[in-house]
């Protein structure tokens, strides 16, 4: 999507014009030669990128196994919910047979905070990806396997359905994309620590964001807009961490991530895996990993390498 534009600039000697002319020639020559050649063994992520749109139906088996359980601060979480549903699209790329995890946080409005990962597979491949949303609907962005190798395919919910776990989807499927390139992040973020239901095993703990920014390869110096963690004690000492957020870059682009980790006596490890956003991001996808640094989840630093597409 991002392109460079590179001007070159020529020097006029009024001597020797003949030589001159004929340097020029040959220097166009080589230039055009280079341009025909590189035409042929360009990549496809140097070729216009294509964007194929679709609509697609989506049916959720029944009962759907999304285990809600309250919160001492008022509000309905779940951790881990699991649903396997039936796509069918007027692109046959993207129908097929999926599932998704969903966590989630609703207050006693009715306001949502969801994500999760998306699969979705059928006889030509594959899509796997992360989804972010809330109330008003949620949008995912997955990478394509098998047939569809080397793929993106952007998919946006509305709040529309037809009832009985139907829902209804849009999207596209980005061809001649750019490939990977590295990413490398560093950051901070200040959180609060609520327990959800204190004197329980395992012990539930929401670590919504206070503060956070950092500076990121390909974003630049960026705030953080939102940040919503859950994490599950399994012991005292351990726990599994499951989150979702958005940062801005300094131009507004916003970036959504999910993030999956572990915490032990000794460190938290986390992975983070891009979703989509805006701008230049509107499909991003790609992920990085490394450990938390501090007090984690209230107060910590961190530093990571992974890689982006977008």
């Amino acid at each position: 999507m991002l392109g460079d534009v590179l001007d070159s600039l020529q020097n006029k000697q009024p001597k020797h014009r003949k030589v001159v002319r004929i340097m020029r020639y040959s220097a166009l020559y080589s230039v055009v030669a280079g341009l025909a050649l590189g035409g042929m063994l360009l990549p496809g992520s140097a070729l216009a990128e294509k964007r194929t749109p679709f609509t697609a139906t989506e049916t959720d088996d029944l009962p759907q196994n999304f285990p809600w359980f309250p919160g001492t601060d008022g509000k309905w979480y779940v951790f881990d919910g699991r649903e396997t549903f039936d796509m069918v699209s007027d692109e046959p790329r993207v129908a097929g047979r999926g599932e998704y995890s969903m966590y989630a946080i609703m207050d006693l409005t009715g306001a949502l905070t969801l994500w999760g990962e998306f699969h979705i597979k059928n006889a030509g491949g594959g899509w796997d990806g992360f989804y972010t949303g809330t109330e008003n609907g949620f949008t995912a962005t997955c990478v394509g396997s098998g047939e569809y190798e080397g793929l993106i395919s952007r998919w946006q919910w509305t709040p529309t359905s037809d009832g009985n776990g139907i829902y209804h989807w849009k999207g596209y499927i980005v061809e001649n994309g750019p490939g990977e390139v590295p990413f490398k992040v560093s950051g901070l973020r200040v959180e609060r620590f609520v327990p959800i239901n204190p004197g329980q095993m395992p012990f539930y703990v929401a670590a919504p964001l206070d503060e956070g920014w950092g500076q990121a390869s390909h974003i630049g110096v960026f705030t953080d807009l939102k940040k919503i963690g859950l994490v599950k004690f399994t012991s005292p000492a351990t726990a599994i961490f499951r989150g979702t957020g958005i940062v801005q870059a300094a131009n507004g682009d916003l970036l959504n991530w999910v993030a999956f980790g572990t915490k032990d006596a000794n460190q938290t490890d986390i992975s983070v895996f891009f979703a989509g956003g805006t701008g230049r991001f509107e499909h991003a996808v790609g992920s990085y990993s490394g450990q938390l640094q501090g007090q984690s989840p209230v107060s910590y630093t961190y530093e990571a390498t992974g890689k982006i597409r977008y």
